[in-house]
């Protein structure tokens, strides 16, 4: 499953990067024009989910 979106889109597409832990992994996140407004918490930097975020592609764009 890929993930992504333009502005508040961005942002949710990027907490979810952030917090998933799903069954299965996501096969990317792409955000156009967003930022990510989460704060990190120790949940977030735990090795494990660090790893699933590793493996998982992330493309950021601002403008075209």
């Amino acid at each position: 499953m890929f993930i992504g979106g333009t502005s508040q889109g961005c942002m949710v597409s990027l907490a979810t990067y952030l917090r998933w832990s799903g069954e299965q992994r996501l096969g990317g996140v792409i955000g156009m024009v967003g930022l990510q407004g989460l704060k990190i918490t120790d949940e977030d930097k735990k090795p494990e989910r660090v790893e699933i975020q590793k493996e998982t592609p992330l493309l950021i764009c601002n403008g075209m």
